[in-house]
């Protein structure tokens, strides 16, 4: 795989886990179109980042990207991953006892030879 498009996926964690949506804009060209469900259509760099800023507000990522396909001709290019992790609301954490686990954006724990549960952060 080529170098640039390993950095720019690696910049793409690191900014969601980090919640940085300054390093998240720097993986999107200006006039990008983000389509990604269950999330509202964004076109434009701003359109983007705001909408990568709401959920990064409310949201803690900790995820990993395994590349499945990259195809590039030209300038232009797409590349399809698998993530693996966790996305948990703000100030919870998800209590391990298991295999593996997945929140969801909406919070709910979905499992796979586990148990899992969110719990509210103490600070």
């Amino acid at each position: 795989m080529n170098d640039e498009i390993q950095n720019l996926l690696d910049a793409y964690q690191r900014g969601l886990n980090e919640g940085d949506p300054v390093l998240i804009r720097s993986v999107y060209a200006d006039d990008a179109i983000f389509i990604g469900q269950p999330f509202p259509t964004a076109t434009g760099i701003d359109e983007i980042i705001a909408l990568y800023s709401d959920f990064l507000s409310t949201l803690d990522f900790d995820v990993r990207f395994e590349v499945q396909e990259v195809d590039l001709s030209g300038d232009l290019g797409f590349v399809r991953t698998r993530s693996h992790g966790t996305i948990t609301p703000k100030g919870q954490r998800l209590q391990r006892r298991g295999l593996t686990e997945k929140s969801t954006a909406g919070g709910a724990v979905a499992r796979a030879g586990c148990q899992a549960k969110a719990t509210r952060a103490r600070g």
